[in-house]
């Protein structure tokens, strides 16, 4: 009987230890004999007879002689980055390997499946911002706002630090990024600016008043009635002072 270790790819797993116990029909326990493991290429061979035998897999299955009983197969330890197997428990009855419903298979191998260790990533992020406001030679007020953000990221470290700067011609926001990740064992850096162009402010001028008189034809009509009424006025008196003198 072929004794394979896999993946949930069906793919060989390489370094697992194993160990194979049983009992026979009767209930006795069974000792193995020499010679009883034929050994898959890249295997170990640990303990080979006995009343257990233990071997690591290699990039094949090993090949065990089994006489009718039932069987317990148990991965002592996994290969880096896999989980430890569940225990397998198998029948072989007239030499054929029985299914779980009690029924004989045709199939001559057993496979035990390893399942990957899922890695979670947590990420933590502490985030500092100071905030600095100034007047500058124009009179306008200028803020400078700097943030840091520390980040831990599965193992690695990375500080991002963002500074804006607003006064009334323009913002500048400064991004800076300095990553130091294990996993590429190197970092990076990365520094973004942007600037911003804020419109100019409208100025609107008056014209100025003034008291001078208006020119142009109803300038000179005014004038011209002014002097009219004054010359008849003056007639008028002095005829009265005539009338008077002659009386």
């Amino acid at each position: 009987m072929k004794i394979a270790k896999q993946d949930v790819y069906s793919h060989e797993v390489k370094d697992a230890e194993l160990t194979l116990t049983g009992k026979d029909t009767d209930g006795n326990e069974i000792i193995f004999e020499e010679g009883t493991v034929e050994l898959g290429e890249g295997a170990q061979l640990v303990k080979g007879s006995g009343n257990s035998i233990i071997w690591k897999s290699g990039d094949e299955a090993t090949t065990v002689t089994l006489t009718d009983g039932t069987y317990l197969l148990r991965e002592l330890t996994a290969p880096e980055g896999f989980q430890v197997a569940t225990d397998m428990t198998f029948e072989i009855r007239d030499g054929k390997l029985v299914t779980i419903d009690g029924e004989e298979t045709d199939t001559d191998t057993v496979v035990m499946v390893d399942e990957m260790i899922v890695t979670t990533t947590t990420t933590t992020t502490t985030t500092t911002a100071t905030t600095t406001t100034t007047i500058d030679v124009m009179g306008d007020a200028v803020t400078n706002t700097t943030t840091t953000e520390d980040i831990d990221v599965g193992g690695g470290s990375a500080t991002r630090t963002t500074t804006t700067t607003t006064d009334a011609a323009e913002t500048t926001t400064t991004t800076a990024a300095d990553e130091d990740v294990d996993v590429d064992g190197g970092s990076v850096t990365r520094t973004t600016t942007t600037t911003t162009k804020k419109a100019p402010a409208k100025t609107t001028t008056a014209a100025p008043k003034t008291d001078a008189p208006r020119t142009g034809v109803s300038g000179i009509s005014a004038v011209t009635a002014i002097m009219a009424f004054a010359t008849l006025a003056a007639f008028a008196a002095r005829s009265r002072k005539k009338e008077e003198d002659d009386e």
